[in-house]
């Protein structure tokens, strides 16, 4: 089985590096390069980021996929938590040395100064709460039909095909839609909400399969994610300097994939709460590990009870993922601005700035 998928991945892997090579722009429409010396690469920062960034996610994600709630007391999870915290404190405190130190002369990994402007912090803390809901639906969907549908894991996992595609959707429309316009913060404001009205949706299912409705529902989670993404990758693009376009995209990235984690981890947690609460008493520990797979062999009470543990665990996860794409409504305002340019302009602005920061920097060593 497990060759079976990795022949697949392949083929696939293979046809998406081509599509990256033929869709490679033109010289003329990539943006001038900068030359640095190896000594202005923050070695010490990149090394902090990636410890900071992977144990910490590394603690959420193992904790969250544990079958039992004593997952979240074990070294396994304090330990890289408290490491990566640490390494995180590391991180900024050398970031604001360098960053008075030397300033221009450094390429920072992790640039603090990108989040005195309020537009990118928006566009961070917008991706965070967004990434909560639309992981944890990855996580929570499949197994829902999995277990409550009686689905196999195969088609469990192919019934995602309508959020992941309307989610590719939205960034289409959020491209679309800021072309020639800037409504970028619009674009923000209407995915958050859009995420909300699908998770808020998903509230309102029984404890019985629902497969239609689930389908339709997901819909609005995946077309409000898509226009989130891509807007909040828009807006860094003309709002952060142009040496820090790296950086800050990478930064936009780690914080969905925090957020998703901190998704999959509470929708296990609550799993293995109504588990505990359900099931503790109808199946034994090892019936509970091995439900869904293929040694599961349960009687028709037992199946009944395990539906309904995990439909009314998925019931309080989606409430919670309501709650948490509301507040990244909320968060989406800070994004607003009076007198907005369009992105055309705001670009060539970015660009005008670079070139007088590169001339300055020269008159400098000359």
């Amino acid at each position: 089985m497990e060759m079976g998928v990795l022949d697949q991945v392949g083929p696939v892997g293979f046809v998406s590096l081509v599509i990256f090579i033929l869709t490679w722009p033109k010289s003329e429409y990539l943006p001038s390069k900068e030359r640095r010396a190896w000594k202005e690469l923050d070695f010490l920062g990149s090394l902090l980021v990636i410890a900071s960034a992977v144990l910490v996610v590394f603690s959420f994600q193992n904790a969250g996929t544990e079958r039992s709630n004593d997952g979240w007391k074990t070294s396994i999870f304090v330990a890289p938590l408290i490491c990566g915290l640490f390494a995180c404190g590391l991180l900024i405190a050398w970031q604001i040395f360098i960053q008075c130190r030397w300033h221009d002369r450094f390429a920072p990994a992790f640039p603090i100064n990108i989040f005195r402007n309020r537009i990118y912090s928006t566009a961070v803390a917008n991706t965070l709460l967004n990434g909560f809901p639309y992981l944890l639906l990855i996580y929570a969907i499949p197994l829902r039909f999995q277990v409550v549908s009686g689905k196999s894991t195969l088609i469990s996992g192919v019934m995602l095909l309508p959020m992941l595609g309307t989610a590719a959707i939205g960034s289409l429309l959020a491209g679309k839609i800021n072309a020639t316009k800037n409504y970028t913060f619009e674009s923000l404001v209407l995915g958050s909400s859009v995420m909300t009205i699908g998770c808020g949706l998903l509230t309102s299912l029984s404890h019985e399969p629902n497969d239609a409705k689930i389908l339709g529902y997901m819909t609005f989670c995946g077309l409000g994610f898509g226009l989130t993404v891509a807007s909040s990758t828009m807006l860094s693009t003309v709002e952060v300097p142009i040496r820090d376009y790296a950086p800050a995209q990478g930064i936009l990235s780690q914080v969905r994939l925090l957020g998703g984690s901190l998704g999959i981890a509470a929708s296990s947690a609550l799993l293995n709460e109504k588990s505990s609460k359900y099931l503790s008493g109808v199946l034994t520990a090892h019936e509970q590990a091995t439900i869904g797979g293929s040694n599961t062999h349960l009687t028709r009470a037992q199946w009944s009870a395990v539906r309904y543990a995990y439909a009314d665990a998925f019931q309080v996860e989606v409430k919670i993922a309501t709650v948490v794409a509301a507040c990244s409504v909320i968060s989406a305002f800070g994004a607003f601005r009076k007198g907005r340019l369009l992105i055309a302009e705001q670009r060539k602005i970015i660009v005008r700035e670079e070139e007088d920061r590169r001339r300055a920097q020269t008159a400098q060593v000359v």
